[in-house]
C-alpha cells in the first residue's frame, strides 16, 4: 500500500475490537487491520512504521 499520511486506532463497540486505519492526507481510510486489543493494534503499527509509538496522540 505504501506509506500512509496518518494512522489512527478506533474501538468498534459492537465487535469489541480495535481497528488500525491507514489514512491519506485528508484522513480518508485507505487500509485497515482488525485487532483484539489496543496493544495489538499499536504493535502492528510499530511493526509497519518503526518508531511510530513515540508519536501517538490520545484523543480520548
Amino acid at each position: 500500500m505504501g506509506t500512509m499520511a496518518g494512522l489512527m486506532i478506533c474501538f468498534h463497540e459492537r465487535e469489541q475490537a480495535f481497528y488500525l486505519f491507514g489514512c491519506d492526507v485528508d484522513w480518508q481510510v485507505v487500509t485497515d487491520t482488525w485487532h483484539q486489543t489496543l496493544d495489538d493494534a499499536k504493535h502492528q503499527a510499530e511493526f509497519e512504521y518503526e518508531g511510530i509509538s513515540k508519536t501517538w496522540i490520545d484523543a480520548a
